[in-house]
């Protein structure tokens, strides 16, 4: 899956709505003062395939605006096997879940049909591993990429994560884990 667009909008501090453009290739590094919705960017894709806009969980309830009486809106442009969707989903108040079918022809879906197309997306193209390293990464890349990391370590973990992404030589998680704690050791 390469993921080409995110955005959020009525989203905890995000008031109007913020869009990241993401290259489809190789590793985003995204910087930003704190409280700039960093966090709440890199959450966007498991918004949209984890949680139905009908749902009302605390997680989503915590989604929305202090004192704003609004809906939180997510979405994203996501390329998979040659076809490019918008996904976009809000909850709370005016809930929706639209999905466009972008390239190589046009189509729209929403409410039920277009949640089962995110929930075949997510199961078909989403391996779960790097999914869950991804989420760990975001919490603690900071860390690893401290003003002392050279671009000769940035560019090695480059290197393995794109291998882990191919799934390249058959490398497994757990080696990609060991190279980059490796490299960052270094």
């Amino acid at each position: 899956m390469k993921i080409h667009k995110l955005w959020a909008e009525n989203v905890r501090g995000i008031s109007s709505r913020v869009t990241m453009e993401l290259s489809p290739t190789g590793l985003n590094l995204v910087t930003a003062p704190n409280e700039m919705g960093k966090t709440t960017l890199a959450q966007v894709l498991d918004y949209l395939f984890q949680y139905k806009s009908s749902a009302n969980s605390q997680d989503i309830k915590d989604l929305k605006p202090y004192g704003k009486d609004v809906g939180p809106l997510m979405g994203a442009v996501i390329e998979v096997d040659g076809q490019t969707y918008k996904i976009e989903k809000q909850w709370l108040k005016d809930k929706k879940t639209e999905v466009e079918l972008l390239a190589p022809e046009k189509k729209a879906l929403s409410g039920n049909a277009a949640d089962k197309l995110i929930d075949e997306i997510f199961t078909e193209y989403l391996d779960e591993t790097i999914w869950k390293m991804i989420q760990v990464a975001q919490a603690n890349f900071s860390e690893l990429l401290v003003d002392e990391y050279g671009d000769d370590q940035r560019d090695m973990l480059r290197y393995y994560l794109s291998r882990a992404v191919a799934d390249e030589e058959g490398d497994g998680d757990e080696s990609l884990a060991e190279k980059a704690e490796e490299q960052f050791l270094d």
